[in-house]
C-alpha cells in the first residue's frame, strides 16, 4: 500500500511538474530581442521608419559627396602653382581626391543592399570616409592658398 501511495505520489510530481510546458500556446506574431518584445504588426512600422531613415541618409550622404565634388572642381579651376613638378604633384593629389569621391558615390547607390544587422556599421564607416575626404580637401586647398 506505502509503494502504490508512493508510485501515484510521484506521477503526480511528475505530471504537475510537465504541465505548464506541455499546454503553453505560442504566439507566433511575437519577435523577441535582448531588450524588448514587438509584434508582428509594430515590425511593419520599424520597417517604415528604416527606410525613412535610409532614404534621409542617402540624401545627406550624397549632398556631401557632391559638396566635395564641387570643391575638388573649384581646386582644380583654381591652380596657383608655379613649377611644373608641383602642378604634377597638386593635379596627382587631386586625381586621388576625385577617385576617392567616385568609390564613395559607389558605395551609396549599393547601400541598399546592405544588412539590417551591419547598418550602423556601415553608416558609421560611410560617414567617417566622407568626412576625411572632406578633410583632405579642405588641407589641399590650405596648401594652395600657401
Amino acid at each position: 500500500m506505502k509503494n502504490e501511495i508512493l508510485k501515484w505520489t510521484l506521477v503526480g510530481a511528475l505530471i504537475t511538474a510537465g504541465s505548464p510546458s506541455v499546454g503553453q500556446d505560442i504566439d507566433r506574431n511575437v519577435v523577441t530581442n535582448a531588450d524588448s518584445v514587438v509584434t508582428a504588426p509594430d515590425m511593419h512600422q520599424i520597417r517604415i521608419d528604416s527606410a525613412v531613415e535610409y532614404r534621409h541618409f542617402k540624401a545627406a550622404a550624397e549632398l556631401k559627396i557632391s559638396e566635395n565634388q564641387k570643391n575638388i572642381n573649384l581646386l582644380r579651376n583654381q591652380k596657383s602653382v608655379t613649377s611644373q613638378q608641383a602642378e604634377d604633384l597638386y593635379d596627382r593629389e587631386l586625381m586621388r581626391l576625385q577617385e576617392k569621391n567616385s568609390v564613395l558615390k559607389s558605395r551609396i547607390s549599393v547601400s541598399g543592399q546592405t544588412e539590417t544587422a551591419e547598418w550602423s556599421t556601415y553608416k558609421t564607416a560611410l560617414n567617417q570616409d566622407i568626412l576625411e575626404l572632406s578633410r583632405a580637401i579642405k588641407i589641399i586647398a590650405a596648401k594652395r592658398d600657401l
